[in-house]
């Protein structure tokens, strides 16, 4: 079998590692399937200042809810009707804390679990319009219609 390796990065990803709050960004948010009751698995990506990244798994049931809502909260949405894919590129704190969990092969191995998330006292998101649809493939720019665009790097909190 020949596998193309043409512009895969092999640097080694780094998680966070010990407990405490930190100011996290979403930089991804991803279906990763769906539970034998139906019910979709989402995994939120976060980032720290580091580049240490922190992965918060929710299965969307009724009873979970109250996890999106604690994130959205803590981005600064003020509407109910939530698009979750608008997280990307915001800003929160989460407290993260060790906790055990037993994983597919059956060891108890610690964890880090997110206990609570808050707003960045720091930091200020730009919360999107309600209904608003964050950009897709198909809706970007292409070709000749990309604006250049200069911007100062310093400015980046991370």
């Amino acid at each position: 079998m020949i596998i193309d390796l043409s512009g895969v990065d092999n640097t080694p990803k780094m998680y966070i590692k010990e407990e405490g709050y930190y100011t996290l960004k979403c930089i991804d948010v991803k279906q990763h399937g769906r539970t034998k009751n139906d019910n979709p698995i989402y995994k939120f990506y976060f980032q720290n200042k580091d580049g240490e990244l922190y992965i918060e798994d929710v299965i969307i049931t009724d009873n979970t809810k109250w996890k999106i809502k604690q994130m959205a909260d803590a981005f600064g949405f003020t509407y109910d009707r939530v698009n979750i894919f608008n997280f990307i590129g915001l800003y929160l704190v989460g407290n993260l804390v060790q906790h055990k969990v037993t994983n597919k092969v059956g060891q108890i191995v610690d964890t880090l679990a997110c206990k609570s998330f808050a707003k960045s006292a720091k930091l200020t998101n730009e919360i999107p319009p309600e209904g608003k649809v964050p950009v897709t493939y198909e809706t970007m720019p292409q070709g000749n219609d990309i604006p250049d665009i200069s911007y100062d790097d310093s400015e980046i909190p991370f």
